[in-house]
């Protein structure tokens, strides 16, 4: 489809995005009708003097996500220009398309040149009415693992970050605007729109177009009329230019960003700051020092006061947090956490926030992924291990971190980072703020002490110097504390400086900046850290006692490593004897609504079964699937036995056969050649012989080991347990036989049971009776005996009698396969099967819930659970024991490296004497390949005689197949019928069902008991997903699963096989899709795997 593939696939993701902007395409009308624009991206100021801007994380592109930004060029410019730049990260792949659209007052759009990186410019019109820029995420690689679909989308999904330089423009606001589409947009419902201000170069245009609709378009003549007042009803704030709505109240101290908006009757009073693209409408309420920015929409009667931020929508008469809750989460983090740079992973351009959200907070319906506080990292600092400290190197010179923006406008803050300063001098621990005179600084002062410096303004409001100096070379753990009452300086879990002081961290976010949070540099470039940094931890808050906080949440990060997944699976304990408690906790409580399902089932059945026209019509819906079934394994028998399906499974067969041949040859030679390699066979007995002194010394060591006083104890504990467990065990049978006895429900269960199986029984010896002179039945018996006979006949050789026991065999299968049709086709034996089949169920349900009560109830079957706990725990303590054992001693693991060393050396060799023996043997590497294309041919052979088989089956029993259809049709039309008398109980019923059991567009019941019963087991939060994080660090770690060359035949499967040729229809939308249809393979193209 691609001639330069991935890349190609890229281009076309790309130019995908940019007609995305605008809906350009056949469907344009019924997507604006639906939808009238696409999700669109705000961008965040880095520099607004040099028009430096970049996409916010949380909206960063995934893999084949499109971001589409608005750009509002400046009044009476010819030409405006975006200089692309992509944060490249090449363990992600990373790559671009971005694309520049405009359009024009009559619709038609023009389209700049997909471009990665650099500049790229776009000529003005007049009668332009906007501009778009759109950037599409176009990886270099593709996932072709089983878990590429996390990556791609979700929780551990990469993003692709970027940034512009923007000339003779500005980002424009992501909200919905009718002036996009012009007077059409009347006809369109506009959800969430904002009106577009009346002095602006767009609004203008928009008023000249409405005003020419009055009086002639009375079909949206009230619709214009409302949007000429939507955009004429207001006044510019003084404090900011943002626009504010007529009925809206905001107060002079207040500040409203030039792209902000205060609509309705809302009010932002006090000192409060709407910035960005925030909207405040409705009857909300923006008070005292609260901010609202990002793409906020704070509107009906919510509320956002005090120090609160929030760059999420908040509605109702909701009260906004102090911060956005993490994704998931009903209330903030219990001891305020807000952000965890543990920087516990190499990365080349991440500076990630690893406190994100538990698993599977983001697979709910409609979700968004929430705060992202992630941040960057620029030069590359080298990931550092040290000892049981994990971060990043700076150099002093070049490398920096930068991160989140809003991770520190607070109202109090504690930041508290680990670090191990290497250099000397004035060196910058974190400048966070808004520019040099407005920030604190905390830095490694010329004296080597640290010094935490807060500015306002240009003036120094708040500075602190500690008592002693920084310690170099040495890990140290500083803390710094502000809440508007007192700043704090601690180092070690020590205050070593304090002072009064009214500033807050928000203080140095004034509205309108800029907001730079740097690490390991100064915002000028200057004061370079030289050192490591172990992790950054952010507070919203200050603690009385920091030091009983528990350690920060430890989320997975995008890209798990092997030592996150080790101390994940650590921190849980045993997640095994965890999940096994929750289930049975889950399965105890849900038991009353399980009993309650099945006893509504069984009236729903009950109520169908007082029509006959729906066990009619049951009846014959059976008869046509086994008619169905019949007619498909008759069709079957019958293409086996074509000359043609004779002929192709000899040339499969043949093609296996030379195949291998050629591999037996092959190993022939590798075996003669590693058999005569002295050097192999001198590795092989040192291995051998090291194995052997490991072998010994484990035996010695475990006899020392079980001889310990401690192992001997505990094997004599253990040794009374299970006694104890066992006459426990007898107990609770005992109870549990007495109970089973005892319960009526039961017995009615097992007599039915016994009355079903008889009548079954008799229906069956009635068949029997009625197909004695079956031809087909006959015929087999007498294969069978003739095959037994010469299965025992002495004077034949062993391989024919073995040949006449297999033919036995055979025959006697296709007589039970025949009796199983002959018994689908008795209506009376079908009917007993389905009674005792769901008989069965109820009966084990009932035995498995008895059992269940009995354990809960008595003591001697909770005493015998708690016991098995125990005694499994202990099990297991043993043999960890003995490896921490084994561990401790030096000649053993001499030994033990000695043999690995060994293996691996042997290992080697071997693949050293395979190449050699390829490269000096003419023979090998032709018969490997001819042994490929053998096994390749006979499998496409194999797939298109497949193929080919379904095709012949489905052609000729179609009727069969329609015959099934119409029966089920007759069925639910029966099914109808039979419960319109009964409509208002089977609505209950059914409701009870999706509301307990099915949990799609609601939570059912089963959810809200996990989480209960989990908190109740304990163990701590189950944050993550073991299983997903173990499959993900594979696929992560390296090439495997990863494509960046499209090396594999890409054609269809009908193509590859050569059904297409009788399927028109795909021809045709192959050629309207792709092009040509392509029945050879690809030159280049592999057996199928993904290569690199």
């Amino acid at each position: 489809m691609f001639k330069n593939g991935i890349r190609g696939l890229g281009d076309m993701v790309g130019e995908y995005g940019a007609r995305l902007a605008t809906f350009d395409c056949e469907l344009e009308d019924l997507f604006c009708r639906h939808y009238f624009a696409p999700t669109r991206s705000w961008l965040e100021t880095v520099h607004r003097a040099r028009g430096i801007y970049r996409i916010p994380w949380e909206e960063a592109p995934e893999p084949f996500g499109v971001n589409i930004v608005r750009l509002v060029a400046d009044e009476g410019a010819r030409e405006f220009a975006v200089d692309f730049r992509g944060l490249h990260d090449p363990d992600c792949y990373s790559d671009w398309r971005a694309c520049i659209v405009a359009v024009g007052h009559d619709g038609k759009r023009r389209y700049s040149p997909m471009w990665n990186k650099g500049r790229m410019a776009m000529k003005c019109r007049p009668d332009d009415c906007a501009y778009w820029l759109t950037v599409a995420a176009t990886p270099t690689a593709l996932c072709t693992g089983n878990l590429g679909q996390s990556i791609y989308s979700g929780r551990h999904a990469y993003r692709y970050p970027w940034s512009v330089q923007l000339s003779a423009a500005r980002p424009g606001t992501p909200r919905n605007i009718r002036a996009d589409l012009g007077e059409i947009a009347l006809l369109y419902p506009v959800p969430d729109s904002v009106p577009q201000p009346h002095d602006t170069a767009a609004g203008k245009r928009y008023l000249r177009k409405l005003t020419g609709l009055l009086g002639r378009a009375t079909n949206v003549e009230s619709q214009a009329r409302a949007e000429m007042d939507r955009m004429k009803k207001g006044k510019r704030h003084a404090n900011g230019g943002g626009w504010v709505a007529d009925g809206a109240k905001v107060a002079a101290t207040a500040y409203v960003g030039p792209d902000a908006m205060v609509l309705g009757s809302a009010q932002v009073l006090d000192r409060a700051i709407v910035e960005d693209y925030a909207v405040v409408t409705g009857d909300a309420v923006v008070s005292d020092h609260a901010r609202v920015s990002g793409r906020a929409v704070v509107e009906d009667g919510a509320k956002v006061n005090g120090y609160s931020r929030t760059w999420a929508a908040v509605g109702g008469t909701d009260v906004a947090s102090t911060v956005p809750k993490r994704l998931g989460a009903d209330t903030l983090h219990k001891f305020g956490l807000w952000a965890n740079y543990a920087m516990d992973r190499d990365e080349n351009t991440l500076l990630e926030d690893w406190y994100r959200f538990a698993r599977g907070a983001d697979r709910r319906y409609g979700r968004h992924l929430g705060p992202n506080l992630n941040g960057y990292l620029y030069g590359r600092p080298a990931f550092v291990v040290d000892g049981d400290r994990r971060g990043f190197r700076f150099d002093g010179k070049t490398q920096y971190g930068e991160l989140c923006p809003r991770v520190a406008d607070l109202g109090a803050i504690t930041v508290e980072t680990a670090l191990k300063w290497e250099g000397q001098g004035v060196q910058t621990i974190f400048d966070f703020g808004s520019s040099p005179n407005s920030c604190f600084v905390l830095k490694a002062a010329q004296s080597g002490r640290a010094e935490l410096v807060a500015t306002v303004d240009g003036k120094t409001v708040a500075r602190l110097t500690a008592k002693k100096a920084l310690p170099q070379n040495e890990w140290v753990s500083l803390r710094v504390e502000m809440d508007g009452s007192k700043a704090a300086l601690w180092m070690n879990g020590d205050k070593v400086a304090e002072t009064p002081s009214s500033f807050r961290p928000c203080d140095a976010f004034p509205a309108g900046r800029e907001k730079r949070n740097f690490l390991a540099a100064s915002r000028d470039g200057s004061g370079h850290f030289r050192g490591i940094i172990d992790r950054v931890v952010v507070y919203h808050t200050v603690h009385e006692d920091f030091g009983k906080l528990p350690a920060p949440i430890r989320d997975a990060p995008i890209r798990p490593s092997a030592e996150l997944v080790e101390a994940v699976e650590k921190s849980y304990g045993n997640v095994a004897e965890l999940d096994r408690k929750i289930r049975a906790g889950v399965e105890k409580m849900m038991r009353p609504y399980g009993k309650l399902k099945e006893q509504q089932e069984a009236r729903i059945r009950e109520l169908k079964e007082r029509d006959p026209a729906f066990l009619a019509a049951e009846a014959k819906l059976e008869a046509a699937k086994r008619a169905a079934q019949q007619r498909k394994s008759e069709l079957g028998a019958e293409f086996d036995r074509l000359p043609e399906t004779i002929r192709a499974k000899e040339e499969i067969d043949e093609l296996r056969r030379q195949s291998r041949q050629l591999h037996s040859q092959a190993a022939k030679l590798e075996t003669d050649r590693l058999g005569k390699d002295e050097q192999l066979a001198a590795i092989q007995a040192q291995r051998k012989e090291a194995a052997e002194k490991l072998r010994a010394l484990d035996r010695r060591l475990r006899t020392a080991f079980e001889k310990r006083p401690d192992v001997v104890a505990e094997r004599a504990a253990l040794a009374e347990l299970r006694k104890r467990i066992d006459q426990l065990r007898r107990q609770r049978e005992k109870l549990e036989k007495e109970a089973l006895e005892k319960d009526e429900e039961l017995a009615a269960l097992q007599a039915r049971r016994k009355e079903t199986d008889d009548r079954r029984r008799e229906a069956d010896k009635a068949l029997r009776e009625e197909l004695k002179t079956c031809p087909e039945l006959v015929e087999i018996d007498k294969r069978i005996a003739a095959a037994r006979q010469r299965r025992d006949d002495a004077t034949l050789g062993r391989k024919e009698r073995d040949q006449a026991a297999s033919q036995e065999s055979d025959f006697r299968r296709k007589r039970d396969h025949l009796w199983d049709v002959f018994r689908k086709r008795s209506p009376e034996y079908n009917r007993c099967s389905s009674i005792l089949d769901e008989v069965n169920r109820k009966i084990r349900d009932r035995q498995n819930a008895l059992r269940a009560r009995v354990r809960e109830s008595s003591a001697a079957g909770r005493k015998c659970d708690a016991l098995e706990a125990d005694r499994r725990d202990r099990d297991r303590a043993l043999p960890r024991r003995f490896e921490q054992f084994l561990s401790g001693n030096a000649e053993y693991a001499r030994l033990d490296a000695q043999v690995r060393d060994l293996g691996t050396k042997y290992r080697d060799r071997q693949s050293f004497l395979r190449d050699e023996l390829r490269r000096t043997n003419p023979t090998v590497g032709p018969r490997e390949r001819q042994r490929t294309n053998l096994e390749q041919a006979a499998r496409e052979k194999d797939r298109a005689l497949s193929q080919k088989r379904d095709l012949y089956i489905s052609k000729r029993s179609a009727e069969t197949v329609r015959d099934v259809g119409a029966a089920e049709k007759a069925l639910k039309d029966a099914t109808e019928k039979a419960l319109a008398p009964y409509i208002p109980e089977k609505l209950w019923i059914g409701g009870f069902g999706y509301q307990a059991f099915r949990g799609y567009y609601n939570t059912n019941y089963g959810a809200y008991i996990r989480d209960h019963v989990r908190a109740q087991v304990g163990g701590g939060e189950m944050r993550e997903d073991l299983g997903l994080l173990k499959g993900l660090q594979k696929t992560v770690a390296g090439d495997e699963g990863w494509s960046t060359r499209v090396d594999w035949d890409w054609r269809m499967r009908q193509e590859a096989d050569g059904t297409i040729n009788e399927l028109p229809l795909m021809q045709n939308w192959i050629r309207r899709a792709r092009g040509p249809v392509v029945t050879e393979k690809p030159a280049g193209a592999g057996d199928g795997r993904a290569g690199r």
